[in-house]
């Protein structure tokens, strides 16, 4: 406790002190019986941080009285509507992490008969998380590794609960079950950028958790979760907006303690840590409120307790092209912002997910000068309509709607032997600024070569990357029937 009340008078905290000091100031002014499930929650962690910072009465008496009411209204008991709306388990997950680090913080000043009710509700969502779970999430995204985080978090608070045991062990078997199909095993997670963070917000409070409660470190086998979004960021920070999403930086500050003797591919001799510390140094910001649940999270609190400021940030000192085998290569001229000689080109070909999942196979995302050229079209649900604003909805889960190069409407020469050009492929990148005329990736399909030049053109610098047949070209012949579909999003 010493050290978060050092940073809470540490000027390298300032920004986030402010934030949740606004925070505070408005929460000691509302009535907790006029608060939505999301704010109250909220309210109850914010009103107990501030009583632990500044031994603020006021806010220590309006926390106790938001606690009294915790989980009024909501439903516990299972039913059609109970995770539904604005009762989903993706809300309730950060719900019940909010009342555990309230009622943690507060517990010697809670009156018997308010301990007892409270710890009554929380075991009750809990057990009623853990009961359902595999019904109202029985695919592994984030609606269940989500709830599976907070059932962790619920574990550690509860733990002389006679259940907490098997609690703890059901929500880390539900949390693996996601990482294993979600994340490859250099750290992409499928489900594009957005939910990855997304996720984090309960993934890393139950990280550090777990580590200070029970000593169990499970940073190790989320390395390459971290190191991730540092391989494929642009010269601002930012992960594209890939799959379902919008863009987004990591907050890998938040995990960087974690890491302070760790080797990392992303450097030669420097830990990650001071990687992950760079990277988020090193972004620049369109929005405080990049989480994707604000209405639900405390996300200053949680980057005050788990943000080390006094670690050192280093850049990468290895190529800025990074080759994921995983489906994803990032070509970029430096680490670092070049301002206007920047440069970006992301290709992207990360294995289908079940959830949020794009037809974006074989796309890519350009920026030059700091200025995107070729962008995904990221969040949107399908809609009936086809023109208008609908329209465009509707065109966002299709092929037509990323950036893309391809091939379609091919016949052969009757009587030939044909080897489709490029289907049979062996992985080729060049990076020189005096690579070979990109038309040599397709020898019978010059087109293809004008479209990678015009990428070439565009971005500025050389970069081909395309499959290249091994075999003669008189073996791979394509008619005129053979057509090129560029797509441009800018």
């Amino acid at each position: 406790m010493a050290t978060i009340r050092a940073r809470w008078q540490d000027p390298a905290y300032a920004e986030l002190v402010d934030e949740i000091k606004r925070d505070i100031r408005d929460f000691k002014n509302r009535n907790p019986e006029a608060t939505d499930p999301g704010e109250r929650a909220r309210m109850a962690k914010t009103l107990a941080f501030a009583w632990l910072m500044e031994n603020d009465v006021v806010a220590l008496v309006k926390a106790l009285a938001t606690l009294d009411v915790a989980y009024d209204n909501v439903p516990q008991t299972y039913g059609s509507g109970v995770f539904d709306g604005e009762y989903d388990e993706i809300y309730r997950a950060t719900w019940l992490q909010n009342y555990c680090a309230a009622y943690d913080w507060l517990y010697d000043q809670l009156g018997p008969e308010l301990e007892a009710e409270l710890r009554a509700k929380l075991v009750a969502e809990a057990q009623l998380l853990y009961t359902y779970m595999n019904q109202y999430a029985p695919r592994p995204h984030n609606h269940r590794s989500k709830p599976a985080y907070a059932l962790g978090t619920a574990a550690l608070t509860l733990s002389s609960h006679p259940d907490a045991a098997k609690w703890l062990s059901f929500a880390l078997d539900r949390q693996n079950s996601v990482t294993k199909y979600m994340f490859s095993n250099e750290g992409v997670y499928r489900e594009g950028p957005h939910y990855y963070v997304f996720t984090l917000v309960n993934a890393i409070p139950f990280l550090w958790h777990y580590l200070h409660v029970s000593g169990v470190n499970l940073f190790p086998y989320y390395q390459p979760a971290f190191e991730w979004p540092i391989r494929i960021r642009n010269s601002r920070g930012w992960m594209p907006n890939i799959e379902d999403g919008f863009m987004k930086p990591a907050p890998t500050h938040t995990v960087a303690a974690a890491y302070r003797n760790t080797p990392t591919l992303l450097h030669s001799s420097a830990p990650l840590a001071e990687i992950l510390q760079w990277n988020w140094q090193t972004t620049r910001f369109f929005t405080q409120n990049y989480t994707g649940a604000t209405n639900d999270v405390t996300w200053e609190i949680d980057v005050l307790l788990s943000w080390d400021a006094s670690i050192p940030a280093t850049p990468p000192d290895v190529s800025p092209t990074q080759i994921l085998q995983s489906g994803q290569v990032a070509f970029r001229n430096a680490w670092t912002d070049e301002g206007a000689a920047s440069r970006y080109l992301l290709f992207h070909g990360v294995a289908s997910a079940d959830n949020h999942d794009h037809p974006d196979h074989l796309s890519y995302v350009l920026e030059a000068a700091n200025t995107p050229l070729a962008v995904d079209a990221g969040y949107g649900p399908e809609a009936s309509a086809t023109t208008g604003v609908a329209g465009t909805r509707r065109l966002r889960p299709t092929t037509r709607s990323r950036s893309t190069v391809t091939r379609w409407s091919i016949t052969a020469r009757r009587g030939t032997k044909v080897h489709v050009c490029g289907t049979r492929s062996t992985r080729r990148f060049t990076t020189s600024p005096k690579c070979r005329p990109a038309a040599r990736a397709w020898p019978a399909a010059p087109k293809y070569g004008a479209a990678l030049r015009f990428l070439k053109n565009v971005s500025g610098w050389c970069t081909t990357w395309a499959p290249r047949t091994t075999r003669p070209a008189t073996r791979c012949t394509c008619t005129g029937g053979g057509r090129l579909r560029a797509t441009v999003h800018g």
